[in-house]
């Protein structure tokens, strides 16, 4: 799999216990509950930060399939809310959309400490607490492939391939790997396999 720090050990969570209490338990996208103000009625979105090991990133994870590019950054384009309400705060120069997660990446000379708390303020204003879930680690699937290896990070990346489009319409799925006789599934941080293995097998059912 391509190089990842949240993978690889180079990120941790942020510590919001005390200001921002963390939502436990939660699985997939974690809709348990809504924030004030909003229907009940409502998907809720369900989100994490953590601090990257670059002091000038800061990573934020949600339930919501933010793009289906590989990536999309803003500015220039222009984010949904409340991303928009991320790049007023002083100190976020711009941010990177994944599918299931936003890179914000943070001017030099700014505080992250006091950016990290602003963003967090903010969130829990809009999503209501953040969730301590870790990610899953990547499962491997039998599939009849005998080509190239290939590596798909969206729906864009995976091109005209029948069995990686097909794992990028299943919500959750962040990275799949198709190798000869297999493909490895990865998904996003706040998403579980007890919800979505049965998705991701019938799928592979379907695009044969």
């Amino acid at each position: 799999m391509s190089e990842n720090p949240e993978r690889l050990g180079g990120s941790y969570t942020v510590p919001l216990a005390r200001a921002f209490p963390l939502v436990t338990g939660l699985s997939g996208g974690g809709r348990e509950s809504n924030p004030p103000g909003s229907s009940s009625n409502e998907p809720m979105t369900t989100w994490a930060l953590s601090r990257a090991s670059n002091p000038a990133v800061l990573r934020l994870h949600t339930s919501l399939e933010l793009t289906q590019a590989t990536i999309e950054t803003c500015p220039p384009s222009t984010p949904r809310h409340p991303f928009d309400r991320l790049l007023e705060i002083p100190g976020i120069r711009s941010i990177d959309l994944h599918r299931y997660r936003a890179r914000l990446n943070l001017l030099p000379g700014s505080d992250p400490q006091a950016i990290t708390r602003e963003v967090c303020e903010l969130l829990a204003e809009e999503w209501g607490d953040a969730s301590s879930k870790r990610a899953d680690p990547a499962r491997t699937f039998a599939v009849r492939y005998r080509g190239s290896r290939l590596v798909a990070e969206s729906l864009q990346m995976a091109g005209s391939q029948p069995i990686l489009r097909a794992l990028f319409g299943v919500p959750g799925v962040v990275e799949a790997i198709l190798e000869p006789g297999h493909v490895w599934v990865r998904l996003g941080r706040l998403f579980s396999w007890t919800e979505v293995e049965e998705d991701v097998r019938r799928t592979l059912e379907a695009a044969g």
